[in-house]
């Protein structure tokens, strides 16, 4: 009985703070790999009420029907909605590096509003804005030296962006623009974040494991510092390690909190229906993060369950 008490008075707190608004609040949905619903962001507006959606990508292996899907669902936030696209959005055309029709239907349903890759957008929050910045899409991760001269050509074609120079230039340029606190949204996080399996960009499916973190997000985070960059929100690194145990999904680096929301499978069957998988950041006073949260939604119980991944001392 104590036991049941204990995971009622869990459950409510987490409602609780579920429910309480904070200064900003921005909903990441992690790589989706075909698992979304219709209905979920008029669950996740009807729960969480973010002022900002991000997808990190990999919707799908290039396949333009979800991300259409996914559009369409973002029209049920009334916050502000954007996405970088991942390898799988491109999984067949970075083998020939040649666009192919359905990628390019898959960059005409995001574009020009939804995406955010290689670009600036502002966002307003209560008490100003902030900047959304886009990194490098289609990213595999392993940095720009992992980069193939077939993925240098898809952005190229798609973005304008042909060399590793460019790419750390153009996120540089994007960030030094910023009028308000960045926040950063990329496929994969920045190089850096540590060595191990379950390092938050930790290499974990062959030894030695490495750091598998892109280098030039790393640079342009690093040149572009004093702007203040509180928040760089990614995915690509599945949660559940490849021989067991799970990944660090948050850490904090000279005042930016990195948060990788590659929870996946992002759905999980219940005995009452689908529920399905959001990264909430919080942020409070003075536009830094206060708090991150792995919540399951469902439609029949809105917030099913939560877990706080980091919260500021």
């Amino acid at each position: 009985m104590r036991r049941i008490a204990a995971a009622a008075m869990a459950a409510m707190l987490s409602f609780r703070a579920m429910a309480m608004k904070p200064h900003f609040r921005v909903a990441v949905m992690g790589d989706a790999h075909g698992d979304f619903l219709d209905g979920e962001c008029a669950v996740l507006e009807r729960v969480a009420k973010p002022d900002l959606f991000l997808a990190v990508g990999d919707f799908a292996n290039e396949e333009s029907t979800i991300i259409k899907r996914v559009a369409a669902a973002t029209k049920h936030l009334s916050g502000a909605a954007h996405l970088i696209l991942g390898n799988h959005d491109a999984w067949r055309s970075s083998r020939t590096g040649t666009v192919s029709e359905t990628l390019r239907a898959i960059r005409d349903a995001v574009s020009p509003d939804l995406d955010v890759a290689y670009r600036r957008v502002e966002v307003p929050s209560a008490t100003g804005v902030f900047s959304v910045v886009g990194a490098r899409p289609l990213s595999w991760g392993g940095g720009l030296a992992a980069t193939t001269k077939k993925s240098w050509a898809l952005l190229k074609e798609l973005y304008g962006v042909s060399t590793p120079e460019e790419s750390t230039g153009v996120i540089t340029d994007a960030l030094l623009g910023a009028v308000g606190p960045a926040i950063v949204v990329a496929h994969q996080g920045p190089a850096g974040l540590g060595e191990e399996a379950a390092s938050i960009c930790g290499k974990d499916w062959v030894q030695p494991y490495s750091d598998f973190g892109d280098d030039d997000l790393r640079d342009s985070l690093a040149s572009a510092r004093s702007v203040g960059i509180p928040l760089c929100a990614f995915g690509h690194m599945h949660a559940p390690l490849r021989h067991g145990g799970r990944r660090r999904m948050v850490c904090e680096r000279e005042g930016t909190v990195y948060v990788n929301a590659a929870e996946v499978p992002r759905h999980r069957q219940s005995t009452t229906g689908i529920e399905y998988h959001y990264t909430i950041v919080d942020f409070g006073p003075g536009d830094r993060v206060d708090r991150v949260a792995g919540v399951w939604l469902s439609e029949r119980d809105g917030l099913v369950d939560e877990e706080v991944l980091w919260r500021r001392e």
